[in-house]
Parts: structure tokens; C-alpha cells; sequence
């Protein structure tokens, strides 16, 4: 992600739900969200083996890295931190 002046519409769907999730196990419907428009217009990336990012770190992660960036504002990044440190 790379920060910038407008958000990827379809992660400002995400992010704004945040705040209304409170405690684990807390659900939010979206009633529209569109995986593909989440993900920049590209048909190029690189790909890697790697590993998971919980303990027990187990190698068996194929990760996918796109040549395009997807957009967050700093205020969407203050969200997910908030939501995050709760």
C-alpha cells in the first residue's frame, strides 16, 4: 500500500466498518464489495515461497506481489491502527 491523497473505494468500504466492530467476535455486514476493484488494474506481479506471519511460521505461503500499489489516506491508516490497538 502507498499512501496518497485518495483511497482505493473499495478499501474505504473496509475501513470505514471499523470503528463499528468493538469486541472479538463482533460482525458488520458490507453489502457491497468488490475483491477485484480492491485490487489494482494489473495483470503483472511476482510471486515468492514463503511463510506464514503467525508463529509457527510455516513455509507454505505462496506470496504475491503486484506491480501497482493499492492506496490508503493517512486517516484510513490512523482507523486501522486505532481499531487494531484496542
Amino acid at each position: 500500500m502507498n499512501l496518497g491523497d485518495l483511497s482505493n473505494p473499495e478499501l474505504r468500504i473496509l475501513t470505514d466498518h471499523l470503528d463499528m466492530i468493538k469486541y472479538s467476535g463482533d460482525e458488520v455486514p458490507v453489502k457491497r464489495l468488490s475483491v477485484a476493484d480492491l485490487l489494482p488494474a494489473t495483470h503483472y506481479y511476482m510471486t515468492y515461497d514463503g511463510s506464514t506471519t503467525v508463529p509457527a511460521c510455516h513455509e507454505t505461503v505462496t506470496w504475491l506481489i503486484l506491480n501497482k500499489p493499492i492506496y490508503i489516506t493517512k486517516q484510513q491508516v490512523s482507523n486501522i491502527q486505532c481499531f487494531c490497538f484496542k
